[in-house]
C-alpha cells in the first residue's frame, strides 16, 4: 500500500513539473520565435504580452470551473485526456508559423493545465 501512495505521488510530481516547463518555455522562447514568426520589433511586446496572458485567461477560468464541470468524471481519465491534448497542442505550437494558431493553442494549453490542477488534489485526497 505504501508503494502504491509513493507511485501516486510521484506521477503527480512529474506532471506538475512538466506542467511548469509548459507554462515558463514560451517565455524563453519569445525573442526567437518573435523572429522566426515575424511579429519582432514594433509588435513584439503586444503579440508576446498576449501570447503569455492568454495562456493565464485559459488557466484561470478551467482552474476554477475545470473542476466543477469535471467533479463527477473519474480524475484518471481526465488527466488522461488533458495530457494528450495537452500535448498535441504542444506538437502543433512546435510548427505553426501562424500568430493566431500559436495564441488559440496557448488558450488550449492554458484550459488543459487548468483542468488538470484540481484532479492533482483529488488524486491527493483519494
Amino acid at each position: 500500500m505504501q508503494s502504491h501512495r509513493w507511485q501516486i505521488g510521484w506521477a503527480l510530481l512529474i506532471g506538475l513539473f512538466v506542467a511548469y516547463l509548459d507554462r515558463t518555455n514560451l517565455s524563453v522562447a519569445l525573442p526567437q520565435l518573435s523572429k522566426d514568426m515575424g511579429f519582432a520589433g514594433e509588435g513584439f511586446a503586444a503579440a508576446s504580452s498576449l501570447a503569455l496572458t492568454i495562456f493565464l485567461i485559459g488557466y484561470a477560468l478551467a482552474n476554477v470551473f475545470g473542476g466543477l464541470f469535471t467533479y463527477r468524471i473519474d480524475p484518471k481519465k481526465i488527466v488522461i485526456w488533458t495530457f494528450l491534448l495537452w500535448s498535441l497542442v504542444a506538437l502543433v505550437v512546435g510548427f505553426t508559423s501562424s500568430l493566431s494558431v500559436l495564441f488559440a493553442c496557448r488558450l488550449v494549453l492554458g484550459i488543459m493545465e487548468g483542468v488538470y490542477w484540481p484532479q492533482q488534489s483529488r488524486f491527493a485526497r483519494a
